[in-house]
């Protein structure tokens, strides 16, 4: 791998070659996101469709593609790097240097700081007492549970990610006319406001045929795709030789 986000020291480390020589087995690498893609294509949400968007929102924010039947890597593998998508050029610096990246706005890492930026600026809340009463100490998951309790702030910043979220994926789907969508990562492992924010804002801002055809659906496995989509790189691999002896 050329390069890890946020861990500078892993740079040019050939992940798959050291990890062949230890194990002493032949060793498959791919992206996480485009392997979570694949589960859904083979097993999961997307299961018999041929064009849908993985759209991720963990520690980023990733795109998955399946075109035709097949996953859509790039010419160097870096296809689906969404979050750096620039919607704002007077945004909030992003840790790749750009300003106003969708993550800068709607990534779980940009909502913890929304919420303390609010709550420093004495907006009432009760996030901080789903985080052992300590406002530093504020985590996506208690912002997610004050939410959850009807909390107005975590409800209005939830909602604001899903309208970030929905107008990206109606502009996607103007560009790729994909069947589906299915939505992933930690913020939409349960409905509520996000999920419900994310649709809304994609029916007002798709263009009319995208609006009523194109299907949003969450995650068949929201505990661990990306273990599902890497041990089918390796079946496939093993079929592959298989068909060809």
């Amino acid at each position: 791998s050329l390069k890890f986000p946020h861990s500078e020291a892993w740079t040019n480390v050939p992940v798959a070659a050291r990890l062949a020589e230890r194990f002493g087995l032949e060793t498959t690498l791919d992206n996480d996101v485009q392997a979570a893609t694949l589960a859904e294509f083979r097993y999961g949400a997307a299961r018999g469709v041929e064009s849908f968007l993985y759209f991720h929102v963990g520690h980023g924010i990733r795109l998955g593609v399946v075109l035709n039947g097949a996953v859509f890597h790039g010419v160097h593998g870096r296809a689906g790097e969404l979050g750096h998508t620039v919607v704002e050029e007077n945004g909030p610096l992003c840790y790749c240097g750009n300003n106003g990246c969708l993550e800068s706005y709607a990534s779980p890492r940009a909502l913890v700081a929304q919420a303390r930026e609010a709550m420093q600026k004495g907006v009432e809340s009760s996030i901080a007492s789903f985080a052992g009463g300590d406002p530093s100490a504020i985590t996506i998951d208690a912002i997610l549970s004050a939410a959850a309790a009807g909390d107005r702030l975590a409800v209005n910043l939830i909602e604001r990610v899903g309208m970030h979220i929905g107008r990206v994926m109606a502009n996607l789907a103007n560009l790729f006319d994909p069947a589906l969508f299915v939505l992933a990562g930690r913020l939409t492992k349960s409905e509520g406001p996000l999920v419900e924010s994310v649709d809304r804002a994609f029916r007002r801002i798709a263009m009319p045929a995208a609006r009523d055809s194109v299907e949003i659906r969450r995650t068949a496995f929201p505990g661990g795709t990306c273990s599902r989509g890497a041990a089918t790189l390796v079946f496939d691999r093993m079929f592959e030789r298989l068909s060809l002896e």
